[in-house]
C-alpha cells in the first residue's frame, strides 16, 4: 500500500486526545461502520464490531461475506463510530491485515467475552489517520467544532 501505518497503542502515545475519543466512542460501544472498496470500484459500508486488544484494533468478519472478500482483495478501509451526543464523532482509515486462523483462535481463547463466531475472520486494522469532531455549545445556539486528528508522518 506504501503508506505509513500504526497500530491502535502507537495512536494512543503519539496522540492521546484522539485516542481517548476513539476508545469512548468506538472500542466501548463496540460498533462502527466499515466502509471498503467493492470490486467495481464502488465503497461498500456494514457495520461491524470492533475489539481492542493487546494495543491493536481488530474486527471479526464472516468469510462468506463481501466486505470480508474486500478487504483480502483490497485492504483499504475506513471505520466510523455511530455519532454521540451531540453530533460528536470519530473515524479512521487504514489498512486491513488479515489474521492467520491460528493467531485468531489464540485470541478468541484469551477474550471468551467476544462471543465470535468461528466462522469469521479476523483482521487488524492499522491506523493511517483518526479523526474526530466534538461540537462545544457557540454564540446564538451555533455549534463550534472542536476537530482533533491523527496522520502517521511518512
Amino acid at each position: 500500500m506504501g503508506l505509513l501505518m500504526a497500530t491502535w497503542a502507537e495512536m494512543e502515545a503519539l496522540s492521546p486526545p484522539v485516542a481517548r475519543l476513539g476508545r469512548k466512542l468506538l472500542v466501548a460501544k463496540g460498533r462502527g461502520f466499515l466502509a471498503t472498496v467493492r470490486a467495481d470500484g464502488g465503497p461498500r459500508v456494514q457495520a461491524i464490531c470492533p475489539a481492542l486488544w493487546d494495543g491493536r484494533l481488530y474486527a471479526g468478519i464472516i468469510k462468506a461475506t463481501p466486505k470480508y472478500a474486500d478487504l483480502i482483495r483490497d485492504q483499504r478501509f475506513a471505520l466510523h463510530a455511530p455519532l454521540a451526543e451531540g453530533d460528536t464523532e470519530f473515524w479512521i482509515t487504514g489498512v486491513a491485515q488479515v489474521v492467520t486462523d491460528a493467531e485468531t483462535e489464540k485470541m478468541m481463547a484469551a477474550n471468551p467475552s467476544w462471543e465470535m463466531p468461528v466462522v469469521n475472520g479476523m483482521f487488524h486494522l492499522d491506523i493511517h489517520t483518526a479523526h474526530g469532531t466534538i461540537f462545544q455549545p457557540g454564540p446564538g445556539n451555533q455549534p463550534i467544532p472542536d476537530r482533533r486528528s491523527f496522520r502517521v508522518k511518512s
